[in-house]
């Protein structure tokens, strides 16, 4: 069925859409602005369809088992197996001049030689009002600058106004934030509201959320080609554990349909959100919503801008990447998509006169920049984002399968070892 209805939507002519298309991006606010021509290239399905019907016929499934009973995980099949096999798919489509990683695959890809040194755009100039996390996360393992990120996302607490003021005695964002200022104070006090609502009502959602709130506070766990597992993972650990035994816990998977309808109905006290969100129910909680600043400084989810080394066209490339970041642009992607710009500067600026309506009249630029400015600056490689996961996937399996922190590390560093056999593990 879906195969069909590409097919179908593949075989309309573009010019039928024209009228509705114009009227489309005037009711965005895009007409005179590079968005209008991005945004439909984008959601472009052909190379996705070729590439999958490539794929079908050219690569066995077999192939794909055998790389599963070897132990591969999905991106290391991807990256090993997929992609080389795939090259003269890629090579038909073309490779496109500009490109956006998601950050949380960027860092595989920063040190390839397929994505541009952007010095040659003076990129230390366009983005020297940047916050210092931002310069350091754009470069790769050598320091050189590889993308230019256009957002910052920074992780917070959400919460609705009306349960915090039940449960909490305040609404306020910042006693919220002085209310709980470790995981034992958060803890105690999600205890203290369990009791009191005969569990109808908890304060944290689940043990992997925490990740969120702590990792880029401590030292990467692989730093020089080594594992180096710091006493803050481990306290990291030890507070997962109390949290998953206490009534503090909610034990909702994140994004799916009862964690959200928990937090909506004010039956869950926080969520861990960066700046965007697609969970809220804005027509039933428009203007019940606060944002508090976590005890430590974290984001998630920000995307970079990268240029094809081999491009004949990297003028024009460098004239988009200074258009992306630049104030003008910076401040139309706050407006029209609430995403916090990347830039400190633009940031500071917008939080003098920023108010939510649907927040309850927060000023939420001055909160995102005081977490902004907080967040440690370090510069990831691939093993960064990757190896985080992981060990948030094999504390959380482990300490809901009981197994003591011995356990939990001994199946973190087996599952480390099947992904990146290079890695030194003591």
């Amino acid at each position: 069925m879906l195969f069909s209805v590409v097919m179908v939507a593949m075989m309309l002519p573009g010019q039928l859409g024209i009228i509705g298309f114009y009227k489309e991006i005037q009711a965005m606010h895009l007409l005179n602005n590079y968005l209008a021509l991005i945004i439909p290239t984008i959601s472009n399905c052909f190379a996705v369809f070729f590439y999958k019907q490539f794929i079908d016929g050219a690569l066995p499934n077999e192939l794909i088992e055998a790389a599963v009973m070897d132990g591969c995980g999905e991106l290391k099949i991807f990256h090993r197996i997929v992609l080389p096999l795939v090259v003269p798919a890629l090579v038909t489509q073309g490779v496109p001049d500009v490109f956006d990683l998601e950050e949380n695959y960027m860092y595989e890809f920063l040190d390839s030689d397929i994505i541009a040194d952007l010095s040659y755009m003076n990129f230390e100039e366009l983005t020297k009002d940047y916050f210092d996390f931002q310069i350091a996360s754009m470069k790769d393992s050598d320091g050189r600058f590889k993308t230019l990120s256009f957002q910052s996302s920074p992780v917070c607490f959400w919460y609705l106004r009306d349960a915090a003021e039940e449960w909490l005695g305040t609404s306020d964002p910042a006693e919220i934030s002085a209310m709980l200022g470790d995981w034992e104070t958060v803890i105690a006090k999600g205890e203290e509201i369990y009791e009191k609502s005969n569990g109808e009502v908890s304060l944290w959602p689940n043990i992997t959320e925490m990740v969120k709130v702590d990792a880029f506070s401590f030292d990467p766990l692989v730093k020089d080609g080594k594992l180096v597992i710091s006493d803050d993972w481990m306290g990291l650990l030890d507070n997962m554990r109390t949290m998953y035994e206490s009534k503090a816990n909610a034990e909702l998977g994140s994004w799916g349909s009862d964690w959200a309808a928990a937090w909506n109905d004010g039956k869950l006290i926080f969520r861990v959100m960066p700046s965007w969100d697609f969970f809220t129910d804005w027509e039933k909680n428009a203007g019940n919503v606060g944002v508090a600043t976590p005890f430590r400084a974290s984001y998630e989810g920000a995307t970079g801008i990268c240029v094809y080394d081999k491009t004949d066209k990297k003028d024009l490339a460098a004239k988009f990447l200074a258009y992306v970041a630049s104030d003008d642009f910076q401040k139309i992607n706050a407006d029209s998509y609430n995403q916090v710009p990347a830039s400190k500067a633009v940031c500071d600026a917008l939080a003098e006169s920023s108010s939510s309506e649907d927040f309850g009249g927060q000023n939420l630029m001055a909160t995102y920049s005081e977490i902004c400015n907080k967040v440690v600056g370090i510069t990831p490689d691939k093993y960064t984002r990757s190896v985080q996961n992981l060990f948030q996937k094999w504390a959380t399996d482990g300490i809901k399968a009981g197994k003591d922190n011995a356990g939990v590390i001994e199946d973190f560093k087996k599952a480390l070892h099947d992904q990146y056999p290079e890695v030194v593990i003591d």
